[in-house]
């Protein structure tokens, strides 16, 4: 009988060790939100002072909302909760428009909002 109850509380012990490393375990680059935001991270960083707003719009889309020349608020094309500002210096002929053309000043810092509702 000494012998089974020791069977069953090993047993016990080894099956609440791999449940508990199952719960704890820590995340992979395969994991689906993981890989969003790891991309969503390296696209972030391409996005430097002087860049064009062409070159921004290729990774990130408009928000919806008032935009205005001097500062654009983008999504995340493949999450549309992950937001970054942007900042530029206006072309003299584009004062009234946004502007391809237009150079990055400052970027923000990327975070999570919910899309803006037009």
């Amino acid at each position: 009988m000494k012998v089974m109850a020791m069977f069953v509380l090993a047993a016990t012990c080894a099956f609440s060790g791999v449940a508990t490393s199952r719960t704890q375990r820590t995340p992979v680059q395969g994991d689906t939100g993981c890989g969003v935001l790891e991309s969503a991270i390296h696209d972030y960083t391409q996005i430097r002072t002087g860049a064009k707003r062409k070159d921004v719009e290729k990774i990130f889309i408009q928000d919806g909302g008032l935009q205005f020349p001097g500062r654009t608020r983008y999504t995340y094309r493949a999450c549309h909760y992950l937001h970054v500002d942007v900042s530029y210096k206006v072309q003299e002929a584009s004062a009234q428009r946004l502007s391809p053309d237009d150079q990055v000043d400052a970027v923000s810092r990327l975070y999570v909002d919910y899309p803006a509702k037009d």
